[in-house]
C-alpha cells in the first residue's frame, strides 16, 4: 500500500487549492471561511485513512491496439514500450462517515462542500500519481482508461481488479491491525451489484504506460465518454 501523496495533503488547507474549489463550485468570497473549516476536519481523516495502490494488469490484444499497433515482441501480446497498471485510489472510509454525520445533522453545506473538497484532491491525485510514476519508474501515462466510458473496459472489470487489489493489499498488511480493524478492511475498497463503489471517495482506472518521450497523456478526460460530467477538464498535459 502506498501512503496517500504527501504533496496533496501539504496543499489541502492552502489558500491556492481552497480558492481553486470556491471558484469551481460557486461558492461566495465570504464562504472561504467555513469552506476552509470543514476542509481542516477533514484533514486528518485523509491522513489517516487515504491510500493507493497499483498493480500490473493483463490487457488482450484487442485493447492493446487502442493507442498503438503493432511493434509487439515476439511470442507474447505486449507491445514494445507499453504496459498497464490497475490503479485504486482512495480518500478512505471515515471521510464517508463525516459526510454522513453532516448529512444526519442537517449540514447540508458542509455536506457539499466536502464533496467539493474531495472530488478536486482525487481529480488532483491523477496527476499525482504519473509523476510519481515518473520520478521513481521508468514510465509515465500516455493514457488513462476508465471503467464504462470505453467498450474495451466494461465495468464488468470493476470487481475483478478490486479481488485482486484487495488480495495484494492484504498479503502487505498480514498482521496489521487497527482497533480490531484488519488493514485489509481498513483499506479496502468493494462494490455493490450496481457497480458502486464504496468509500464512496475513490477512483479507479486502468493507467496505459509507456516508456515513449513523445507520447504523454493529453488530459485524463481523452477516454472517457462523459462529456456533460461537471468535472470534465479540457485537454491539458497532466505529466507536471
Amino acid at each position: 500500500m502506498s501512503v496517500f501523496f504527501p504533496g496533496l495533503l501539504d496543499g489541502f488547507l492552502k489558500p491556492v487549492f481552497l480558492e481553486k474549489v470556491r471558484r469551481k463550485y460557486h461558492y461566495g468570497e465570504g464562504q472561504m471561511d467555513e469552506l476552509k473549516a470543514v476542509a481542516e476536519e477533514m484533514l486528518p481523516f485523509i491522513a489517516g485513512d487515504a491510500f493507493w495502490e497499483r498493480k500490473g494488469w493483463h490487457v488482450p490484444p484487442a485493447q492493446n491496439s487502442l493507442s498503438v499497433k503493432g511493434r509487439q515482441e515476439e511470442g507474447n501480446n505486449k507491445i514494445l514500450d507499453r504496459r498497464w497498471e490497475a490503479v485504486v485510489i482512495s480518500l478512505g472510509w471515515s471521510v464517508d462517515e463525516l459526510q454522513e454525520s453532516y448529512s444526519q445533522k442537517g449540514m447540508l453545506s458542509e455536506c457539499y462542500m466536502l464533496e467539493g473538497l474531495a472530488s478536486e484532491l482525487l481529480l488532483d491525485s491523477y496527476r499525482e500519481y504519473n509523476q510519481y510514476m515518473q520520478e521513481h519508474t521508468d514510465w509515465h501515462v500516455a493514457r488513462y482508461h476508465f471503467l464504462g466510458s470505453e467498450g474495451e473496459f466494461p465495468l464488468e472489470m470493476l470487481p475483478g481488479i478490486l479481488e485482486d487489489i484487495a488480495s495484494q493489499l492484504e498479503e502487505q498488511e498480514a498482521g496489521y491491525d487497527v482497533q480490531g480493524i484488519a488493514g485489509g478492511n481498513l483499506h479496502r475498497i468493494i462494490c455493490n451489484s450496481s457497480f458502486c463503489i464504496q468509500p464512496k471517495k475513490s477512483v479507479v482506472f486502468i493507467a496505459e504506460l509507456t516508456k515513449e518521450e513523445a507520447a504523454h497523456c493529453p488530459g485524463i478526460c481523452l477516454g472517457c465518454s462523459s462529456i456533460h460530467c461537471p468535472n470534465r477538464m479540457e485537454e491539458e498535459l497532466v505529466r507536471r
